[in-house]
């Protein structure tokens, strides 16, 4: 019968770090940036360097820059690969082109 309890108790772990998880995810996928569909707006091609140069890891590392490019999913979307430097945790940032000068 504990065996059955503890089991039972597992699951239910399972379960609520999985909900929390898909929760963390889909929260990030708000942030602006974080997707094609929400890309920050910038005016000039410097303000990807300076959006770049201010984000930091959640671990409280750095990260730096492993490239950009076009974005296939929009033509006026460019996108930045980063990396942290203490975790190696990957992070794309995608950028609305087509007020630039």
């Amino acid at each position: 019968m504990a065996s059955i309890l503890g089991l039972t108790a597992f699951f239910a772990a399972i379960v609520v770090l999985a909900r929390a998880y898909r929760n963390r995810s889909r929260d990030g996928n708000k942030e602006l940036g974080a997707t094609p569909r929400r890309p920050i707006a910038i005016s000039s091609f410097r303000d990807i360097d300076d959006t770049l140069g201010n984000q930091s890891c959640a671990c409280g590392g750095d990260f730096r820059l492993l490239g950009e490019g076009p974005s296939v999913d929009a033509p006026d979307v460019r996108f930045a690969r980063l990396e942290c430097s203490h975790c190696d945790r990957e992070r794309i940032i995608y950028f609305e082109i087509s007020a630039t000068s």
